[in-house]
């Protein structure tokens, strides 16, 4: 089954961490927007980057598995076209 945007990779894109990229002009919920940024997004998550840790007043960032079990899905959500 295809990866999608809507049920595979918006979830992991809570309020808060969408309200917080928006102050740099990327919204979260916009698989458009997503999608062009996907290098960027990608490298941050694996970086550990993003999403924003507690400090900033979000969930907190991610421990490997969730952000490997993210790295992974979204480079199948690229490999499958970036379906809706």
């Amino acid at each position: 089954m295809a990866v999608s945007f809507d049920k595979d990779i918006k979830p992991y894109f809570t309020a808060c961490y969408k309200d917080h990229m928006l102050d740099y002009g990327l919204d979260l919920w916009s698989a458009a927007d997503v999608k062009t940024q996907f290098s960027g997004i990608r490298s941050r998550v694996k970086s550990g980057s993003m999403p924003p840790d507690a400090a900033d007043g979000c969930e907190g960032s991610w421990d490997d598995a969730k952000k490997n079990e993210f790295i992974k899905k979204f480079d199948d959500w690229k490999a499958g076209g970036y379906q809706p």
